[in-house]
């Protein structure tokens, strides 16, 4: 393998291993705040707010 298709590899690596890192997270997020909710800890519209903070961070990564 050429340097350039070894770059690609490891690349191809690291994006799979970010996007998996991300995809956890955001599960346990969703996961906590369906709790939350259940238990009705904090209002929603509250954490309706809060959420739409967290995926607009999210998509500017």
């Amino acid at each position: 393998m050429t340097r350039k298709e070894k770059l690609l590899v490891a690349w191809i690596l690291v994006v799979v291993a970010i996007g998996f890192l991300f995809h956890n997270f955001l599960s346990w997020t969703v996961y906590a705040f369906q709790k939350v909710v259940a238990f009705s800890l904090i209002p929603l519209p509250g954490l309706v707010k809060f959420a739409v903070g967290v995926c607009c961070v999210n998509l500017l990564l």
